[in-house]
């Protein structure tokens, strides 16, 4: 005969192990689960990530939005403008000179992006950004420090892609003296598996939502800026651009850009990450040589380096459509859109928490449940070989 108190014991590990069940998506689609369709045979994990509560307002713009009235702008109440510089090696922005002296003279904080191609030369695309910029005036104090602007593979291993990126970084902090800005969406840096060592570089996070907390790649613990929209509208511009904030005042701001340049106070200064390329001497691991790139970290191309070699979906067509330089595409947004059906921020007081105590209780109900299958075998076996 059974044990009473062991059939009470097994009843209620059944009821608590479905309550679990459901328990485990507490925190909904997008806010602690990645809903999207899986990268070969992985599917990452992806947080919602809330601000301070305090925000500015800023664009990003390249030639898809022509020429600009800056004054317009400025009056629009734009706080900072990024411009791009090039699309990797072989596509410079006619715009660029205009658009780096046109936030300037009215009084915006500006900014310069690179949409890096992960499949040509790393510090030949960085040389580019800084020799464009260096002949449009240079950096001054009081300007935002460098981004590259990671959303495509290139046909890159992920190892390549985070080599080549620790090498662009190296050579740009070192002839800018200022602390580079990583662009990307969590759907890109999670999805094809890129590490958590450049993750003390400041984070610009790639999601259009209303919701006030994006979804910021696992790598992270905060995001710096947010590209909330491609879509915006800003009295000095024709047509749609793209919007973003600052995760602070305008003092932070200010303040986030004095901290960026060397010389100043730095992240977890005296104590470097193990992970984080110095500024004075970069990784020779990693890091190709501002005069000469290391081949290792330089992937072939299957052409002539003088013309990019560039995914289909990143190719720049002409066809005067906006470059899909900054910001998901079609089917990133449609995933983004499926993944944050539920508008409301996650409950969970840290990403992941919600997830790892479900997971940490299924596993010592798991754990019960087989000390209790063995515990009735037993019993079973022993009533058998009674007389």
């Amino acid at each position: 005969m059974a044990c009473p108190l062991l059939s009470m014991v097994r009843a209620r590990v059944t009821v608590v192990a479905a309550m679990l069940v459901f328990a485990v998506p507490a925190c909904g689609p997008g806010e602690d689960f990645h809903a999207g369709e899986a990268v070969g045979s992985t599917t990452a994990p992806v947080h919602t990530v809330c601000g301070s509560g305090n925000t500015v307002e800023g664009i990003d713009v390249s030639k898809w939005q022509g020429a600009i009235d800056w004054s317009g702008v400025k009056q629009a109440g734009v706080v900072f403008a990024i411009v791009r510089a090039s699309h990797g090696t072989g596509t410079i922005d006619e715009y660029f000179d205009a658009n780096w002296k046109g936030t300037k003279a009215n009084g915006i904080i500006r900014g310069v992006y690179q949409y890096f191609e992960p499949g040509q030369d790393p510090v030949a695309q960085a040389k580019v950004l800084v020799d464009m910029v260096q002949a449009s005036g240079g950096f001054e104090h009081g300007d935002l420090p460098a981004v590259i602007d990671v959303e495509t593979t290139g046909g890159q291993s992920a190892s390549v892609i985070m080599a080549n990126i620790h090498a662009w970084i190296d050579y740009v902090e070192s002839a800018t003296q200022r602390r580079p800005i990583i662009y990307t969406g969590s759907y890109f840096w999670d999805d094809h598996g890129l590490d958590d060592s450049l993750s003390s570089y400041p984070l610009w996070t790639a999601h259009y939502t209303s919701n006030p907390c994006p979804l910021t790649s696992s790598a992270w613990a905060k995001w710096t800026f947010w590209q909330y929209t491609d879509s915006g509208s800003v009295t000095g511009i024709g047509g749609h651009v793209d919007r973003d904030v600052f995760d602070g005042t305008l003092d932070d701001l200010q303040q986030f850009i004095a901290d960026s340049e060397h010389g100043t106070t730095q992240p977890d200064a005296g104590e470097p990450d193990a992970g984080e390329p110095d500024a004075g001497e970069p990784d020779a691991a990693v890091t190709a040589d501002a005069q000469e790139p290391d081949a290792a970290v330089v992937a072939p191309d299957a052409a002539d380096d003088s013309v990019p070699q560039m995914d289909a979906a990143s190719q720049e067509d002409g066809a005067g459509e906006p470059d899909a330089a900054m910001g998901p595409d079609a089917a990133d947004q449609e995933r983004y859109e499926a993944s944050m059906a539920d508008e409301s921020p996650c409950s969970c007081s840290t990403p992941g928490e919600g997830r790892g105590r479900s997971r940490g209780a299924m596993a010592w109900i798991a754990t019960l449940a087989a000390v209790l299958w063995r515990r009735r075998s037993a019993e079973r076996m022993a009533g058998a070989s009674r007389p």
